[in-house]
Formats: structure tokens, C-alpha cells, sequence
């Protein structure tokens, strides 16, 4: 960072009141903020490099992280959408077939640490620690929206219908760009997973964004390697008694022992399949069949539990069933495309598959955005920097009572 932009940050700060000089004057509490984010460093790094106490730098970093909700809702302001920007409206390449694009939609991962028994819903598909945060950007590269403290589990998508559930929005006609991870609709373009754009390709009829404006898709190639017919495996006929006895398995085997973090391990899966042969002799179903429906009832069970918790949704308890009127159900279906079924079927192992997946999957219940309610915001703000003034008034008074002792003797 130059020089005069950290000063006119420091000068923000303390001309907004957000930060105080104290016995550490601001511009050293933005020095320990930005060597820790710059350097990823630990309390032992700053005592090594600023020399000071593990306690100060705990409170300073603190207090940084009390007002970052207040500068998100100062500074990240939504796109402006009066007319196209002029990258795309001088750009004969870009120019109509962007007109109404105000942006791009990207999600990334960020690296954290934490206690082992809560760490199952932060580890991704990388093995890693992180959350997942969405970030909203213009054409001039300034973001306008933050989503984070999605755990590292959480799909883009997913993160990205929770941050429409809490206030993102796109206005009517406009869209963004996305990348493969999210769905394509008339508010978010993705590319064409059966064409890949190449430079030469852009502005002229075959450059895929066009076609799609145009919804006109290419069909995928029939020069396909044909599988062998010993390859292919016969589709499993589950019904509601075999998949409570795979559930009861998985019950059985819900332990350290045989449970890793994120999934069962392959020799456990081996067990249980055997298990499974022998107390189901009637069906012939092997390890990667029984991995898959495990895969489908816990992907069901993510599905119904963040639906209910849509306002207006409801739970019937006898009949484990969504309950909801039409209007919402329509909502629901496209929030959700394969909750359909359950629109008239039941789900009666929602409890038992929530004592195997509660805390073991993305939920976000840490989940911020730059959008939210400035009011509350500010009243937490201000409430903690009430009590900072009084506990120094208190101070202040205390040792007047000790100079006004000492004076007496």
C-alpha cells in the first residue's frame, strides 16, 4: 500500500470516530491489521515484528473487525445501470450482446483454521480448510457485494441463493456474468459447457454468449467413446425398507473409528456393504450403489432442510412433508428444481438423517453480507463503543480517587 493512501486511511478512521488514538495511536493499529492480512501472520509474528503484547493485539484486531460491517455498508455500493458501461458500449465485440451485463459473479475460498470437532463443514472439495465467499464486481473491477462465512463445503450456487435470499438482487433486464459453477438463467450467464470461447470467436455469429442470447444450443459431439457393455450397471430398485437399512447401518458405523471427517472410509463402506448383502439377501447391490443413495439421501435431506427454513414454509411432522401454499411451492421448484417430488411424496428419515448430518454440513450460520441491516449494524457498533467510553470514564475517576488519597497522606 502507497504511503498516502495508508495515511488517508488512517485519517478516515479517526475522523469518523471508528478508530481512537490511545496509547497505540491509529496508524499503528492499521499497521497490525494490514501486516496480519498481508502476511497471514499469527500473534507471535506481530509481537516478533511490532513489540507489543499478545493482549494488545488481540483488542486492536478487534477492533478492527467491529467496524469492517460498517465500512462494507459505507463503501460497497451496487452498480450503476443508467446506460452500458463503455468498455462494452465502445467495444464492437461486446456491443449489443452485453449491453445489460453490469458485472461478474465469482466465488472464492479462504483459508482458515479451527477446532478438529468443528471442522467437517468447512473442509471442501480440495481437502482444505476455508469458507466459501461470493464477490460481486463491476466492470471497473470495484466490488459492489460481499458474501462470506459460507462453510467450505457450500457450493457456489448455494451461496448464491442464500446471498438472493438476504437481500442481493438484480434489477429486471440486467444479468451478470458467471462462471460453470452456477446455474444459467435470464439473471446469471454462464458459459456453454459444450463450447469453449475462444478470442477469435468473439463478435462474430458463433461466439457462444451470442447463441445463447439467441437460445441456440450446440450439440455435443457424437464421435463419443461407447462404453463397454460390461460396464454398464444395472440401475438399484431402492425402496422406503432398504433405505432405513442403510440408514440404520450408517447409524451403526457413526463413530470416530470408522468416520473420517467428511465421509466414511472405503474399508468401512466395504464393511457395511456386507453387512448390508447379508441382512438384505433379496438384492444384489454393490459398494458404489450404496455410496451413491447415502450421496442422494443426504443431498435430499440439505434440500428440505434449507426449504424450510423459506418464510412461509412449514413441516408436518406426522406426515414428513413440506407444507406450503402454491405460490411458494412455484418459488420453491425454482430454488430447487428437484423438490418436486416432495410435493406429494413424504420424507420420513428427515430426523434419523439429522442426527448423522447435523454439523457435519454447510449451513451458514455465519453467513454476512454487505447488505445487511445497517441499523443493527450500528447499534452493536455503537453499544460496544458506549461501554469503551465508560469503562475509561471509570477509570478515569479511579485514578483521581487514588491522586486525591495519596494527596491526603
Amino acid at each position: 500500500m502507497e504511503p498516502h493512501i495508508f495515511r488517508s486511511l488512517a485519517s478516515y478512521l479517526r475522523r469518523e470516530n471508528l478508530l481512537k488514538d490511545k496509547r497505540i495511536k491509529v496508524e499503528e493499529k492499521l499497521a497490525f491489521f494490514l501486516y496480519m492480512l498481508s502476511h497471514n501472520a499469527s500473534f507471535e509474528a506481530l509481537q516478533l515484528e511490532f513489540q507489543h503484547s499478545n493482549h494488545t493485539f488481540h483488542k486492536c484486531i478487534r477492533e478492527f473487525f467491529n467496524i469492517i460491517p460498517v465500512l462494507s455498508r459505507r463503501f460497497l455500493k451496487p452498480p450503476i445501470i443508467d446506460h452500458p458501461h463503455p468498455r462494452i458500449a465502445n467495444d464492437d465485440r461486446f456491443f449489443p450482446y452485453f449491453e445489460n451485463c453490469i458485472g461478474a459473479i465469482d466465488g472464492t475460498h479462504m483459508p482458515i483454521s479451527i477446532s478438529p470437532h468443528l471442522a467437517t463443514p468447512f473442509r471442501n472439495r480440495k481437502g482444505t480448510l476455508s469458507h466459501n465467499v461470493m464477490i460481486v464486481s463491476d466492470f471497473d473491477l470495484n466490488i459492489t457485494y460481499i458474501s462470506c462465512g459460507w462453510e467450505g463445503s457450500a457450493t457456489d450456487a448455494r451461496v448464491l441463493r442464500s446471498a438472493k435470499a438476504t437481500g442481493f438482487t438484480v434489477p429486471p433486464g440486467k444479468f451478470y456474468l458467471v462462471d460453470g459453477g452456477y446455474a444459467n438463467t435470464e439473471s446469471f450467464l454462464a458459459p456453454y459447457r459444450d463450447m469453449k470461447p475462444s478470442l477469435h470467436l468473439v463478435g462474430t455469429p458463433n461466439f457462444n454468449l451470442k447463441r445463447a442470447a439467441l437460445g441456440v444450443r450446440k450439440t455435443s459431439p457424437t464421435n463419443k467413446k461407447k462404453k463397454s457393455p460390461k460396464a454398464t450397471k444395472a440401475r438399484a430398485q431402492w425402496n422406503l425398507g432398504l433405505e432405513k437399512s442403510l440408514v440404520d447401518i450408517l447409524h451403526e458405523h457413526n463413530n470416530d473409528y470408522y468416520r473420517a471427517q467428511n465421509e466414511w472410509s472405503g474399508d468401512t463402506w466395504n464393511r457395511m456393504t456386507q453387512i448390508f448383502q447379508e441382512r438384505n439377501q433379496h438384492v444384489n447391490f454393490v459398494k458404489s450403489q450404496l455410496r451413491d443413495k447415502e450421496k442422494e439421501l443426504k443431498r435430499e435431506y440439505k434440500m428440505l432442510g434449507e426449504a424450510r427454513t423459506q418464510s412461509g414454509a412449514g413441516w408436518d411432522e406426522k406426515s414428513c412433508m413440506i407444507v406450503a401454499e402454491k405460490a411458494l411451492w412455484d418459488n420453491l421448484e425454482i430454488s430447487f428444481p428437484r423438490i418436486g417430488k416432495f410435493k406429494r411424496n413424504d420424507f420420513p428419515m428427515y430426523d434419523s438423517l439429522g442426527d448423522l448430518y447435523d454439523g457435519q454440513i454447510a449451513e451458514g450460520n455465519h453467513n454476512f453480507t454487505s447488505t445487511s441491516k445497517a441499523s443493527q449494524l450500528d447499534e452493536e457498533f455503537e453499544d460496544e463503543r458506549v461501554q469503551e467510553v465508560v469503562s475509561e470514564f471509570d477509570e478515569d475517576i479511579l485514578k483521581g480517587h487514588r491522586c486525591r488519597l495519596k494527596g491526603g497522606e
